[in-house]
Formats: C-alpha cells, sequence, structure tokens
C-alpha cells in the first residue's frame, strides 16, 4: 500500500551540499559550480545560517548585463544573491516540493530544519527518484 506522494523530502534530498558565504566572490562561486557540476549553492554566515541562494542562472544574467563593466574577482556573491528563496522542511512531503517548484518556477528548493540548512532538493533529486520508482514498477 505504499505511494510514492508519501515520500517525505528527507527520503531524497542532496545532503552533500556545496555552499559559499556572502562575502565570497563571484570568480570562486563559477569556478566552484563548474568544478562540481552544480547549479545551485546555498550561500551562508558565518555561524551557518542561510542567508541566500545563488543559481547559474541568475550568474548568467547578471553576466550578461554587466559583461563589459564586471570584475569578478572584485564582486562579492552577496550583490546578486537570493535573499529569502523559497525552502521546505525534511518532513514536508514530495508533493509540496513538487508543488513549490512548479508554482514558482524555480529548480531548487533549500531544506531548512530548526533554521540550518539540511540539504537541498533540485530537479536532478526528482530525475533520480523518478528512475528508481519506475525501476521498482518493472
Amino acid at each position: 500500500h505504499w505511494k510514492p506522494v508519501d515520500i517525505l523530502v528527507e527520503e531524497f534530498m542532496e545532503t552533500d551540499v556545496f555552499t559559499v558565504h556572502p562575502d565570497d566572490v563571484i570568480e570562486l562561486v563559477i569556478d566552484m559550480m563548474d568544478w562540481s557540476r552544480i547549479r545551485y549553492v546555498p550561500v551562508e554566515d558565518e555561524k551557518g545560517k542561510m542567508v541566500g541562494l545563488v543559481t547559474a542562472r541568475l550568474l548568467l544574467r547578471y553576466l550578461r548585463k554587466n559583461i563589459k563593466k564586471v570584475d569578478t574577482t572584485k564582486i562579492n556573491i552577496e550583490e546578486i544573491m537570493i535573499r529569502e528563496p523559497i525552502v521546505v522542511k525534511p518532513d514536508d512531503k514530495i508533493s509540496v516540493a513538487i508543488d513549490l517548484m512548479d508554482k514558482n518556477q524555480i529548480g531548487c528548493l533549500p531544506v531548512i530544519k530548526n533554521n540550518e540548512l539540511v540539504g537541498i532538493v533540485t530537479e536532478a533529486e526528482f530525475f533520480r527518484l523518478s528512475k528508481r520508482l519506475f525501476d521498482r514498477m518493472r
């Protein structure tokens, strides 16, 4: 009687999350995203509290607008990060995450528990989850 809609966010979120600090420069964040092959990076303060989110699309949009006048070694990520990203809790059901991402046209949701970043849900996690569900149905 198991139902996929009963899956909790904590059951499929990514817990090995790369983060950056508000004062990290754009160039470092771009390099980190490229090396790690990720598109979303939460921003944490020195106490480990999430204070924002950086996306590859946000960086591309910023660089495109400022291509001639930007020095990526001097601009801090704090200047362009999303300051209040939409988040989920580990005990939210998968349907909550899907609805939030669909309604807001976003590609990731940081997962917060007790005001602390504990994971992230991206399209990639949904793809992996879908694959596992299809494999079970075979």
